[in-house]
């Protein structure tokens, strides 16, 4: 996490106006990252899990099972 600070001090310091995005494993992290100013904060692990979940019981067009066999139906 000192490292994605660091770089957000530094391209804030540099005057980049652009989106920062980084990444994160904790919520106090996330937190932290966020209230010092960065756009975005991925959580690969939240965030591939949440995929994951969607992929197997969500709409995605990516669910190879249409026929709902995973649904229990």
């Amino acid at each position: 996490m000192p490292v994605n600070l660091a770089l957000l001090h530094g391209l804030r310091d540099h005057d980049y106006k652009g989106c920062v995005a980084v990444t994160a494993h904790t919520t106090s992290d996330t937190r932290q990252l966020k209230q010092a100013g960065t756009d975005r904060v991925l959580i690969p692990y939240v965030d591939a899990a949440a995929e994951a979940v969607d992929n197997l019981f969500g709409t995605s067009s990516k669910n190879p099972c249409k026929d709902n066999r995973f649904r229990g139906q």
